[in-house]
């Protein structure tokens, strides 16, 4: 379809219009009632002057609302600026201001997190509250009006709009911020015709049928959660199934949502595939399903291990997608199709042109390692602040090293690029660097990814104090909180008095990791401390949450500890081994539901191991 007009309108028989668009655990949202909700909001666009080629920023946690008033912008040829809701005031200053943005629209608390402009648009949208009976909705439902602006209660007074325009394809739909390779974010600007070409590929490439059902629980503020959720489910006028967000300790609940939901394609990312595999004992048969039929895994690098691996455990074939946020999200595909699927690879390209470069920028032969660069429908055209990527030809420059063999597989060998990639999230060192030595006690520091066997990789930094200032970790790890998104708050922070340095001034940064390994064997080699088992405990729980930790947590549930989401439940549970030597179970781990709760735990676990 050549526009989202032609989408809608494809959607518009009485049938299509009953059918389930966007199911919930706890709601169920049909087609009807869907673009009826949009239109209400084109609506209220238009009333408010907002024009085509404006730019809005979209910041709202519930997802459902998020997309309405994304694809009511796009309707309009309004470019969505999507902001995570958890970003830091500084990102989103940076992103306002770079953006050049003419209006927002955001969840109230918003308000007060960040420092939003004084634009010709804004709206702060209040949570809505949960749904009463008919009788009781009726009785009260002037002074919810009047006491509550939810995204429902302001369009109420508006009629649908269902006149639409014809978008050019240039016209900017979606501008999504990735991390810069300078500490500034970098704005990718999709266009209507990038992400329409894109989604025709995918819905070919994924042989999705008007029966099938998408599984897709990634954030909606990534291109993998929004462009593989709702926008592929709207093109192909089918069902996506998002039950809730994901956690360490609903792992059962989503693969029992395979047959709940009655799921035909499940969209995940290698760290959730590592965190299935770990926590799926009993629930192996979960993807023998009549409907099932593809696990299709995006956002990150697949290790062929944990591949094999789940695909052996859960008797199900694995896809695995290459792209990024410049290419919409694909470009490469190892499956579905038996033809472009080996284990290992990234497949071969679908709708792209491809060349691997050497440093010359000749094409290299068969097997041998050079940059990979792509061209198509569905390569950006351009950042918000425009660079020389891609070039004058319309070739982007990925950063990945690559390699293509005999049969025309693709692999992927490496980065150009000083990336980190943790679970499925591209983070830069340079912006923590900066957030880092902003702190005035700290003289420099150094940012590094290390492997790791479930996010992928994890963030190391090395800091050099000022000579007067305390080494303080805990002091440390809360400024790095208030100032980064939790994907880049530094796992792991080390302190070095004098940085290795080359004869530039220029930090060596294989150095730099010799010297922390040698620091941390060390630390283990070391008699251990005299401190209580609780002391032990609240100090490993402040690293992992990046949060002073105190004895008045201890009793908290998980949801009311800051910091505690379920990966770092993850990983608290993995320093507890590794500090008291002890080997937590899966139902160990799932029964964490304190801090009192884990220290019962490893004093059982201790006693039986004297």
């Amino acid at each position: 379809m050549e526009s989202f007009k032609q989408v809608l309108s494809a959607i518009s028989d009485k049938k299509l219009l009953k059918r389930p668009f966007y199911v919930t655990e706890a709601n169920q949202y049909n087609y009807g009632d869907f673009i009826k909700r949009v239109n209400k909001i084109r609506t209220l666009l238009q009333s408010k002057n907002v024009k085509q080629g404006d730019r809005i920023v979209v910041s709202i946690l519930e997802g459902y609302d998020m997309f309405c008033v994304t694809l009511a912008l796009m309707i309009e040829g309004v470019s969505a600026v999507l902001i995570e809701p958890d970003a830091k005031r500084r990102r989103a200053g940076i992103i306002c201001s770079s953006a050049k943005i003419d209006g927002w629209i955001v969840d109230k608390p918003r308000l007060s997190d960040w420092e939003l402009p004084d634009v010709k648009f804004q709206l702060a949208l209040e949570t809505s509250k949960a749904k009463k009976g008919a009788l009781l909705k009726k009785l009260l439902v002037k002074k919810e009006e009047t006491e509550q602006k939810t995204l429902d209660t302001i369009i109420e007074p508006y009629e649908p709009l269902e006149k639409m325009s014809s978008i050019p394809k240039e016209e900017g739909a979606l501008i999504i911020y990735t991390s810069g390779t300078t500490s500034d974010p970098k704005g990718v600007i999709l266009t209507h015709g990038n992400i329409l070409a894109h989604l025709a590929s995918l819905s070919s490439q994924y042989d999705l049928t008007k029966s099938s059902v998408i599984l897709n629980i990634l954030p909606l503020y990534h291109v993998d959660g929004i462009i593989q959720g709702p926008l592929l489910t709207l093109f192909n006028a089918i069902t996506l199934s998002r039950p809730f967000d994901f956690q360490v300790q609903k792992i059962e609940d989503l693969l029992h949502s395979i047959y709940k939901y009655k799921i035909s394609h499940f969209f995940t990312v290698p760290t959730m595939m590592s965190l299935i595999d770990q926590f799926g004992d009993g629930l192996e048969d979960s993807f023998d399903t009549p409907e099932f039929k593809h696990v299709i895994s995006v956002a990150g690098y697949l290790e062929e291990n944990l591949w094999s691996k789940f695909m052996e455990r859960f008797n199900v074939k694995v896809s695995n997608v290459y792209g990024l946020t410049e290419t919409v999200t694909g470009g490469f595909f190892c499956g579905p199709k038996e033809s472009s699927w080996k284990l290992g690879s990234i497949g071969k390209p679908v709708d792209s042109e491809v060349k691997i470069l050497n440093d010359n920028g000749e094409e290299v032969d068969v097997n041998e390692l050079g940059e990979l660069v792509i061209r198509g429908n569905h390569v950006m055209k351009s950042y918000v602040v425009p660079t020389d990527n891609p070039d004058t030809q319309g070739w982007f420059y990925t950063g990945d090293l690559a390699t293509k063999d005999e049969d025309g597989f693709y692999f992927i060998k490496g980065r150009i690029k000083n990336v980190i990639i943790k679970g499925g999230i591209n983070i830069y060192p340079e912006e923590i660097i900066e957030v880092l030595n902003l702190n005035t006690n700290v003289v420099e520091s150094f940012v590094y990814g290390e492997k790791d066997p479930t996010w992928g990789e994890k963030v190391i930094a090395v800091v050099k104090m000022e000579q007067s200032a305390v080494a303080d970790l805990n002091d440390l790890q809360t400024f790095c909180a208030k100032n980064l998104e939790g994907d880049k708050i530094p796992d792991e922070i080390y302190f070095l008095d004098e940085f290795p340095k080359g004869i530039s001034g220029k930090i060596i940064g294989a150095q730099v990791k010799v010297k922390v390994e040698n620091n941390i064997k060390a630390i283990k080699s070391a008699p251990q401390s005299d401190d209580s088992l609780q002391e032990r405990l609240l100090s490993i729980a402040s690293k992992c949450f990046n949060f002073r930790v105190t004895s008045e947590d201890l009793n908290l549930p998980t949801q009311q500890v800051q910091g505690w989401n379920s990966l770092e439940h993850l990983h608290l549970a993995t320093m507890i081994e590794e500090t008291f030597n002890i080997k937590l179970s899966t139902k160990d781990i799932m029964n964490i539901s304190s801090l009192s709760k884990a220290e019962k735990i490893i004093q059982e676990k201790l006693t039986v191991t004297k």
